[in-house]
């Protein structure tokens, strides 16, 4: 019978999907009736063979596969599984429910040819489901043995039965398999069984998602899987996990860093910036607030836009407040001036456009290349300039720009200048 897949500590079991009497691809296989309302009608050998009928089990009434021919001699009868693809699983897993009388505390003791308190498992793998009532043939050699399987505890009364629940796994590397169960001469019912396999779930960690990965051939295998980064996110080292035996993720490596205007929730997805915030790298870090002087009207930015008059250098952080050019240079002073050559000084700007890159430029409206600047024409500190080279006896109009790092963003020039007139040539002092 089919029943529903479980979920437990992490682990999720899985029955393969049936290829033969049924389409369905639902998780486990059973002989309970509890869960469904179809049986698998599993193939019997033997003319003393298992008995299909009805069980009382968890206060309910459900339909078992029963053997109990103590007092026949030579007994050998067998009950075979309907044809199981493993799909991706690579070890299989079979749970078996039953019950089983003890043989000293028979009816008729003297009646008993052979009893025994066990009986057996096989599996046989195959590519594809060819088993009739001949085939594979009834014989332990034909088969593969997982375990002699006993009961752990025994029944007296009718009345009073025990339960026994076993479960064994077994590596299966053919396409398929079939389960098969031996009595030689025990008085079992055979409840409920159970096929599946055990996987590792679906998890996202680390902005990365692992897909649900059956676990590997046996109990010591570890599988690797690699993660595939979650929306919006990209690798920041190559993501992997270990995926163990018993179903649980172990070892994880590398991770995902969320794309820039995104930003990073439990590990688990990456989410636009909110309005006003801002985030300009791949992390996974938190969006944050604009900076002064910006704003962010909608949602996922990367930067923030400037407000009007105040600009961002190209190479600036993303996190410092925008900022303006710097006012002009105060107080302009002519120091000395000789039949060549002119000393300026000035004060610094009332303000630098709350920038700390402030440089001083020279423009000399009739300077030509023989003019030579002290300590040079454009990108100084100093509020001092000389300039040498001049011609005697001729005007000249000097501007100081004050200039920073957003003076050519913003196309503006905010500078001061001074009339200048060369002495004569030849002029005594």
């Amino acid at each position: 019978m089919l029943n529903i897949g479980l979920s437990s500590g992490g682990m999720r079991y899985h029955a393969p999907p049936f290829t033969s009497s049924t389409s369905s691809t639902s998780l486990c296989l059973s002989t309970s009736s509890r869960s469904s309302s179809e049986i698998f009608l599993l193939t019997r050998y033997n003319t003393t063979c298992w008995l299909l009928g009805s069980s009382s089990y968890a206060g309910e009434t459900v339909q078992a596969y029963s053997s109990c021919y103590v007092t026949s001699p030579n007994i050998n009868n067998w009950l075979r599984t309907p044809y199981i693809e493993r799909g991706d699983a690579e070890r299989l897993h079979i749970e078996m429910t039953f019950t089983m009388r003890k043989c000293v505390r028979h009816n008729d003791p003297s009646s008993l040819q052979q009893c025994k308190e066990t009986f057996n498992l096989y599996y046989y793998e195959a590519e594809s489901d060819f088993a009739n009532h001949q085939m594979p043939t009834w014989q332990p050699n034909v088969y593969s043995k997982i375990d002699t399987i006993a009961a752990d505890t025994l029944y007296v009364q009718p009345r009073k039965v025990e339960v026994n629940n076993e479960t064994k796994h077994v590596t299966i590397k053919r396409k398929g398999v079939y389960f098969a169960f031996q009595d030689t001469g025990a008085c079992i019912t055979l409840l409920s069984v159970r096929i599946f396999y055990v996987t590792c779930p679906n998890v996202t960690v680390r902005y990365a998602f692992f897909m649900e990965t059956p676990t590997g051939p046996t109990v010591s295998s570890l599988v690797q899987k690699k993660g595939v980064c979650v929306g919006n996110a990209v690798e920041e080292s190559n993501p992997t996990y270990l995926c163990r035996s018993d179903g649980s993720w172990d070892i994880l490596m590398g991770s995902c860093k969320c794309l820039p205007g995104y930003q990073g929730i439990n590990g688990t997805k990456c989410v636009k910036c909110p309005v006003g915030t801002y985030k300009w790298h791949a992390s996974n870090e938190l969006c944050l607030k604009c900076p002064k002087y910006s704003y962010a009207n909608g949602e996922g930015a990367e930067e923030c836009t400037c407000e009007n008059r105040y600009y961002r250098h190209k190479d600036d952080d993303r996190s410092l407040p925008c900022t303006q050019p710097p006012s002009p240079p105060q107080k302009l002073t002519i120091r000395s001036v000789n039949t060549t050559s002119v000393t300026l000084s000035w004060w610094h700007p009332r303000s630098n456009g709350g920038r700390n890159d402030l440089t001083y430029r020279v423009e000399c409206n009739k300077c030509d290349k023989n003019v030579k600047y002290i300590p040079k024409m454009k990108g100084f500190i100093s509020t001092m300039v000389t300039l040498t080279g001049l011609i005697p006896s001729e005007e000249y109009v000097i501007q100081i720009l004050a200039e920073n790092g957003v003076s050519d963003v913003s196309k503006q020039k905010r500078g001061v200048n001074v009339t200048v007139v060369t002495e004569a040539s030849g002029k005594t002092h």
